[in-house]
């Protein structure tokens, strides 16, 4: 998921832009994927701990769901992104 986002964001705004929303979401997620806090409903914001957080049936569910929709969306945009700059 991360990939495609990040690929999506470095065609279409640079790699500047792709490694500072990445830097960021990683500090996120290190915040938000402790362990006190995986506990409560804000486990669902550290994206990269979402493999260490997500342990039982519905938060396997709801993660595998997003997971697929964002892929597919920044799959569909980062392709659109590379017809442009072709064009361009």
């Amino acid at each position: 998921m991360v990939l495609v986002t990040s690929l999506w964001l470095a065609t279409r705004c640079g790699a500047g832009a792709a490694l500072g929303v990445v830097l960021v979401v990683l500090v996120v997620s290190l915040v938000f994927g402790a362990t006190t806090i995986a506990d409560s409903t804000l486990w669902i914001v550290g994206v990269l701990a979402w493999p260490l957080t997500a342990t039982s049936a519905p938060r396997i569910a709801g993660v595998l769901t997003v997971t697929m929709v964002v892929c597919v969306l920044a799959g569909a945009a980062w392709s659109a992104a590379l017809r442009r700059a072709a064009r361009s």
